[in-house]
């Protein structure tokens, strides 16, 4: 199995309405990147981080290599080593966290999550999490 191309795709997320006129508080978490690895044998890898895109000679790199060539290579970008985790683990038809070492638990809880604000933000941000369903802050 080797790469034939790396697509490196820049997004910006829009935000929720609520964070209309916060732009200095949400600075910095206004991209994300999703990496797609293609495989000669058709498998395809995803995987993201939030940041701006590298330049595109990380990926190009990588092209004609066998994605398992970069496991545990900690000079790539965080999501484009998922990317080649997810691929590697669908080429061999294992979840890839078995590709990483044992399952250290059954459930990942999920938090909700804001930007520092002032009380009366932080409240109201607290109570809408607790609304949509959130137990975890």
């Amino acid at each position: 199995m080797r790469i034939t191309s790396v697509d490196i795709i820049p997004i910006r997320p829009r935000f929720a309405d609520r964070y209309e006129g916060a732009a200095v508080r949400m600075r910095a978490i206004d991209q994300r990147t999703v990496f797609r690895i293609t495989c000669d044998n058709g498998v395809v890898g995803y995987g993201d981080y939030r940041c701006a895109p590298p330049p595109s000679a990380v990926g190009e790199a990588m092209v004609g290599r066998s994605p398992a060539a970069f496991l545990r290579d900690e000079s790539l970008p965080l999501g484009l080593g998922a990317a080649c985790y997810d691929a590697v683990g669908k080429h061999l038809d294992v979840p890839a966290w078995q590709l990483m070492g044992s399952r250290q638990r059954q459930r990942v809880p999920v938090c909700a999550w804001t930007r520092p604000g002032d009380a009366e933000t932080m409240a109201s941000e607290i109570t809408r999490a607790a609304e949509e369903g959130y137990l975890l802050f």
